[in-house]
């Protein structure tokens, strides 16, 4: 069974937008203020600042603080993948409710089964980001534990502090990314269902979720109040 051509067209606008967009914000953040490379340059200055702390219990919660969300999204996306499984076995009575929907369009059970696997594809994807960010937090709470004393840090030189700012902000700031991978395929998904009513909408809501990435990164208040403008 092959999709229609429109559906193949929009499910084509769908990749190329959320991999292209993924590129984009790496190469554009590189030269450009973006919430990324600020919170990745405050989270070095973070390590950098724990090696002058004695006392980093502090530190450790807050490390658990960030790994208490992608345990939360990674259990809720076990579960969404359940469900959209499930509907792969009896979803009659929810085709003839979505084409109930105006200007839906009416296809048939095995499009409908290939649109609700793209979308487990997608939930999939999220789920092993956040499973990976989990780990990478893991391993930086390991690296804060493994951490020389203030004491040996005093006899040695400074350039050990960063060395050791260098490595383990990197890896929280992988962790972070991780994370942000996981919540940016949630912001697809949302586009995705979407494709259900209509291909024509799904493009439309595929290119409105990138405009909201785009300006939550570049050009968001948050960001404003970060870099202090």
């Amino acid at each position: 069974m092959i999709l229609p051509l429109i559906d193949c067209f929009a499910l084509f606008w769908f990749l190329l937008m959320w991999i292209g967009y993924d590129r984009f914000a790496d190469f554009w953040s590189n030269s450009h203020a973006s919430l990324l490379r600020h919170v990745n340059e405050a989270r070095r200055d973070w390590m950098l600042k724990l090696t002058y702390r004695e006392n980093r219990i502090a530190d450790v919660a807050l490390m658990a603080n960030l790994s208490s969300s992608p345990t939360f999204f990674a259990s809720t996306t076990i579960i969404i993948i359940g469900g959209l499984f499930a509907m792969l076995g009896g979803n009659s009575k929810v085709v003839n409710v979505v084409q109930e929907i105006p200007f839906s369009v009416h296809v048939s059970e095995e499009v409908w089964n290939v649109k609700i696997i793209v979308l487990i594809c997608v939930f999939v994807f999220a789920f092993f980001r956040f499973t990976w960010a989990l780990r990478q937090f893991n391993f930086c709470s390991i690296l804060i534990g493994s951490a020389p004393n203030l004491a040996e840090y005093k006899e040695g030189p400074d350039a050990d502090r960063s060395d050791f700012a260098d490595r383990s902000g990197r890896l929280v700031a992988l962790a972070g990314e991780s994370f942000n991978d996981g919540l940016r395929g949630y912001y697809f998904a949302i586009a995705a269902m979407t494709w259900f009513v209509q291909p024509w909408l799904f493009m439309i809501a595929t290119t409105v979720v990138v405009a909201v990435l785009y300006f939550r990164e570049f050009h968001s208040s948050a960001l404003a109040a970060i870099v202090g403008r």
